[in-house]
Order: structure tokens, then sequence, then C-alpha cells
């Protein structure tokens, strides 16, 4: 999750940009720091979330999807992110609580297969039997 000011948005595209990655759809990723555009990119492309892959084409397993709202209050969404390590990097990611509820309330068929995969994802960690 991001928080979607301008500044946090342009340092969000810089990074997207410098590890090779562009919008899926031709459009400026700078776009997403005004609130109108984003409004325009829902209402025109029916699109949820904008999303960043490899600019050479040949890691598509490389993406990166850039929610146009944040369904769920940002500050709440930092309070409780996890972390992930990766050698000496350390990423701050969304919740899988968070997570599951973003993708429950999309409404897409592909959001809610993620939820209900995620989910049980949660029943596992949690030791639930019925996992």
């Amino acid at each position: 999750a991001v928080d979607l000011s301008s500044e946090n948005v342009n340092a969000l595209v810089d990074a997207l940009v410098e590890a090779e990655l562009k919008p899926s759809v031709p459009v400026d990723p700078r776009t997403l720091t005004d609130p109108d555009e984003r409004g325009r990119l829902r209402q025109e492309k029916h699109l949820v979330a904008l999303t960043f892959q490899s600019a050479a084409g040949d890691r598509p397993y490389r993406e990166v999807d850039v929610l146009l709202d944040n369904p769920i209050d940002f500050n709440e969404m930092y309070e409780k992110r996890e972390q992930l390590t990766a050698g000496d990097l350390t990423i701050d990611v969304v919740s899988l609580d968070h997570l599951i509820e973003i993708k429950s309330g999309q409404g897409r068929e592909q959001d809610l297969a993620d939820a209900e995969a995620l989910e049980k994802i949660r029943r596992a960690e949690r030791g639930d039997p019925g996992a």
C-alpha cells in the first residue's frame, strides 16, 4: 500500500522506473499523483489498480499493482504492516488481513479468487484444521 500523496507517488514511480518497470497500459505513471486523473482511470479505463511490469517484457513475474484508491486508511495499514526480509533488504508490505480485505472488496473475479486463497493461508498460519 502506498500513501497517495504526490511526494510518495513520485518516489514510488522513480523506484519503479529504476527497477525497469512500466505501466501495463499507455499512461504517464505520474498521473497517479492527481486524484482527478486516478478517478478518470477508474471511470474510463475501469481500472482498480495500475500494474507496472517489466519494461523489457522478459520477466512476466515482476509486477507491482498500485491501487488507485486506498480502501483502508493508509495509517491503519501502515501500523499493521508486515516486514519481509530478502538478504540485507527489509520490505514493508500490507498485512495479510488487510490484503484479504482489499482483495475481497474489489469485486473482480481474480481478486475474489486471490482472497479465497489468502484466507486458506491465514487459516493455515493460525493452525485451523479446516485450512
